[in-house]
């Protein structure tokens, strides 16, 4: 009779020994689950961003953003070349956005012949094209000129490049 109770016993440790581990195994596999379904979250999360981003960058129209690269850097194309044009396309690229940018508020209309004579405006939508595939100004989403002081904006920032009169800017990560 003690041997019947004592394997009674044993039987019993045996099996709430196993309940516990299949509980184990069950809150694992929902853990498993909940970490599947966040990871897929996240990548359709990224997916979605990733295509705001190229409507945002496809909101600026090549006509748009070859007056603002002509409006900001038209003085500087003929003394330091067509770079100064690259670095303000690749920002206004970056940024997906042409608010704050002062030069696309420039009127030039009189110099337009002068501009095309110069091959500035073919040049303004070379630089546009290629600034989807260059990066010269290190993922800048800013700049200033370098006549002014240090901008206030720019105190949460780091200087990535500089081509001609225009410092470029990023934000520090």
């Amino acid at each position: 009779m003690l041997i019947n109770k004592t394997i009674m016993y044993q039987m019993r440790q045996i099996r709430q020994a196993t309940q516990s581990y299949y509980r184990t195994l069950e809150q694992q596999r929902e853990a498993a689950w909940m970490i599947c379904v966040c990871l897929l979250l996240a990548a359709v999360i990224i997916f979605w961003a990733s295509l705001a981003n190229a409507q945002l960058q496809l909101a600026i129209s090549e006509e748009t953003a070859c007056h603002c690269i002509l409006g900001e850097a038209r003085g500087e194309y003929l003394k330091y070349g067509y770079n100064a044009f690259l670095g303000i396309a690749e920002v206004l690229r970056h940024r997906g956005s042409t608010q704050g940018i002062y030069g696309c508020n420039a009127s030039f209309w009189k110099e337009l012949p002068y501009l095309e004579a110069k091959g500035l405006i073919l040049a303004a939508e070379k630089a546009w094209a290629e600034s989807e595939h260059t990066n010269i100004t290190k993922n800048a989403t800013h700049f200033e000129s370098v006549m002014f002081k240090k901008p206030y904006w720019a105190k949460d920032m780091v200087q990535v490049a500089k081509i001609g009169n225009h410092v470029f800017y990023k934000e520090k990560l």
